[in-house]
C-alpha cells in the first residue's frame, strides 16, 4: 500500500485529499475471515484440474472440501488464464451445451423455513437466444433455490427463485459484474449489482422440506439447454448465515480490488478506494 496525492473525492476544483492507493493481497483479507459454506476461485490455478482446459473439478477454499466436479467429459466446463473478465482467470461454461459442476450437500443449502444465505458471485455474461440462464443453484426434488439471468431489450435481468420468479434489475450484456444475493432470517431477500442495492425486501416463500442440498454450477436450476448459463464465472462465495453489512461490503470490496471492478462501485461505497481489512 502506498500514499499518493489525488484530487478530492468530490472532485472540487483546486483541492487534493492524501489517499491510500490500494494493491490488492489475499493474505491482508479474504472470504475464510466471513466463515464460507463454499469459495470457489477461478484466480487460484492450484484448485483446478483440468485437462485441455476441460475442467473436472473445482476446489473449495472455504475449508469444507465442498469441491464442485464434473466426472462426463462432454459437460465440462472450460477453465482459461486470461478471460473477458478484465483478462484474469474464470471458468468458462459454452454456449452450445450443458456445462456443469456439482458440489457435494452442503447443510442448510435452502430457504425452507428461516435458513438464511448469501450467494457472491463475479460475472460475464454473454447475450445469447436463452429465455432463462441460472448461473447457480439448488434446484432439487425437495425443492430449493436457483439464481436466473435472461436477456431483455439486449441487457440481462438479475433473478432469484424461489417457489416464484423474482426479478431485481438489469445490467449491460458483455460485461464483468459483481452479482450478490442475500436471503436473511425473515425470508426477505435483498440483491446488490456491483455493490449498490437494486431490488430490497423481497418476501420469498419457502418450500418444499429439504434443507440440505448440493450446489450446481452452470447450470443452477436444471441440467438442460434451456436454462444452462453461458458465460464466464470468476469467483463465487456462498454463506449459509446471516451476512452483516459490513461483511457485505468487505466482500464487495474483496472481489471489486480482485477482479478490477472498483470503477463499478458506488462512489459511497466503504471499499471503492481502499481494500478490506480485519
Amino acid at each position: 500500500m502506498t500514499l499518493v496525492w489525488r484530487p478530492d473525492y468530490n472532485g472540487t476544483p483546486g483541492k487534493v485529499t492524501l489517499a491510500q492507493e490500494f494493491t490488492w493481497n489475499e493474505s491482508v483479507w479474504n472470504p475464510s475471515m466471513v466463515g464460507p459454506s463454499l469459495w470457489l476461485d477461478a484466480a487460484d490455478a492450484s484448485t483446478i484440474t483440468e485437462v485441455g482446459g476441460a475442467v473436472s473439478q473445482w476446489n473449495d477454499k472455504s475449508g469444507n472440501s465442498r469441491h464442485a466436479v464434473q466426472a462426463t467429459v462432454a459437460n465440462q466446463p472450460f477453465y482459461t488464464a486470461s478471460s473477458l473478465i478484465n483478462s484474469k482467470p474464470a471458468i468458462d461454461f459454452t454456449t452450445d451445451r450443458v456445462t456443469t459442476l456439482t458440489t457435494p450437500t452442503i447443510p442448510n443449502n435452502s430457504i425452507v423455513g428461516s435458513l438464511p444465505i448469501s450467494v457472491f458471485g463475479v460475472f460475464y455474461n454473454r447475450l445469447s437466444d436463452s429465455s432463462f440462464q441460472s448461473p447457480i443453484g439448488a434446484r432439487s426434488g425437495g425443492g430449493t433455490w436457483w439464481t436466473f439471468m435472461r436477456p431483455i431489450s439486449g441487457q440481462m435481468e438479475i433473478g432469484f427463485h424461489d417457489a416464484s420468479q423474482r426479478w431485481s434489475g438489469v445490467y449491460s450484456t458483455n460485461q464483468s459484474a459483481l452479482i450478490s444475493w442475500s436471503v436473511d432470517s425473515s425470508n426477505l431477500l435483498n440483491t446488490y449489482l456491483d455493490g449498490s442495492l437494486i431490488q430490497t425486501a423481497f418476501s420469498l416463500n419457502s418450500f418444499g422440506t429439504q434443507i440440505d442440498s448440493s450446489m450446481r454450477i452452470g447450470a443452477g436450476s436444471s441440467s438442460s439447454l434451456s436454462e444452462d448459463y453461458e458465460g464466464l464465472i470468476g469467483e463465487i462465495v456462498f454463506l449459509t448465515s446471516e451476512i452483516s453489512t459490513a461483511d457485505r461490503q468487505k466482500l464487495e470490496g474483496y472481489l471489486a480490488h480482485k477482479w478490477g471492478l472498483t470503477a463499478n462501485l458506488p462512489n459511497d461505497h466503504p471499499y471503492k478506494l481502499v481494500g478490506p481489512t480485519p
